[in-house]
């Protein structure tokens, strides 16, 4: 077992694992921790993995739960592609299985920012902070190129992840690390849902048009879904909340919890502790 291999074992078992009936069946949550609930959403195509880096300082002052959004990981496969709400409702159903009543913080990456977005439109004052990791929601976002890794084996397979994850996900190829790729070949392995039904829709307007709470929006100055955007998305964020909180993190890419994921981990607990 390599290095790597050992510290995502070492960490999924020492998760409490909870399976919970949903709208969209069944949906696969891990928690680390204990205190005040902090709810992470992975991004599209992943699984509780993306949050790898994060997990273990987040859980030493907060209960961290972490699930496998539906059609992805080890949740359930709905019977069509869902749509932004039906992921979200699905979200919050578990929430009122898991966490009855209790308010939460939310912090969801790309895909899983999207769904923190909308449900925070669908569960009221139970979100108690929201942050959005990556996540543009405006519409016209890139679609960067990626090299088809089936069919490939061993150290090809290796380098057609290391070419992804510098397209799609990091931007410096330092922090394309063996982690990195053992992570990007696991959800790789389990992915079976495609993302397209709505995507590119400018959904975020309308999604955050009824919250209220403390709302933190923060990108690496290279993610490689926003380059080009990231000044215009900030500015129609600032004309939505004025009260926004906007963070750019120079040198880091798309996935920027894992990327960045010390800066990161300081930002948000920052955050929390003012929450």
């Amino acid at each position: 077992m390599t290095d790597t291999s050992a510290f995502l074992r070492r960490l999924e078992r020492s998760a409490t694992l909870s399976r919970v009936a949903t709208p969209l069946g069944t949906m696969v949550w891990r928690r680390w921790g204990a205190g005040r609930p902090l709810v992470l959403l992975h991004g599209g195509s992943g699984s509780w993995r993306h949050w790898a880096r994060n997990i273990a300082p987040l859980s030493a002052v907060r209960s961290v739960w972490v699930p496998d959004l539906p059609g992805m990981g080890d949740s359930d496969t709905p019977k069509d592609p869902p749509y932004r709400p039906d992921s979200a409702r699905a979200v919050i159903a578990a929430l009122d299985t898991l966490l009855p009543a209790q308010p939460v913080d939310l912090a969801g990456f790309s895909y899983g920012g999207s769904i923190a977005a909308v449900a925070t439109g669908l569960a009221g004052e139970r979100v108690r902070s929201l942050t959005l990791v990556g996540t543009a929601g405006f519409g016209g976002s890139r679609d960067p190129q990626t090299v088809r890794v089936n069919g490939l084996v061993g150290a090809e397979r290796a380098a057609a992840h290391r070419a992804n994850l510098l397209s799609l996900m990091i931007a410096s190829p330092a922090r394309v690390d063996d982690l990195a790729i053992e992570i990007q070949e696991a959800n790789t392995a389990r992915r079976r849902l495609r993302l397209s039904r709505d995507r590119g829709t400018p959904f975020l307007p309308d999604a955050l048009r009824d919250y209220r709470g403390p709302l933190r929006v923060v990108w690496g100055a290279h993610d490689q879904f926003s380059l080009g955007h990231i000044d215009d998305y900030a500015a129609r964020l600032r004309a939505l909340r004025p009260d926004v909180e906007i963070k750019v993190f120079e040198g880091a890419g798309h996935w920027l919890p894992y990327e960045d994921a010390d800066a990161f981990n300081a930002f948000l607990l920052a955050r929390l502790e003012q929450a």
